[in-house]
């Protein structure tokens, strides 16, 4: 899959000559939703969202990829997702 998409070929050609299943692309279309819906950031997700699911180019997002600031992992997480147990589970 990844070879392919260096290449500029589209996810859904790809996939159409495909005879297996390429592992993380319907995955990452999953946490892609449930991080909107949950306000979270994730932005290797949604960078590897734009080059599967919008078509971004594989040469222009990674570096953007590579120049992602780094920062603890849980940096900007909304613990009130945890809200109904009292305490912040870590």
């Amino acid at each position: 899959m990844g070879v392919e998409l260096t290449k500029g070929r589209p996810l859904a050609e790809i996939q159409a000559s495909m005879t297996g299943v390429a592992e993380g692309v319907a995955t990452t279309a999953a946490v892609w939703d449930q991080a909107k819906l949950l306000n979270l950031e994730m932005p290797i997700t949604e960078k590897i969202y734009r080059i599967l699911y919008q078509g971004a180019a594989v040469c222009d997002v990674i570096p953007e990829i590579l120049g992602t600031s780094c920062r603890h992992e849980l940096a900007g997480r909304r613990w009130k997702l945890f809200s109904g147990r009292g305490r912040h589970r870590h």
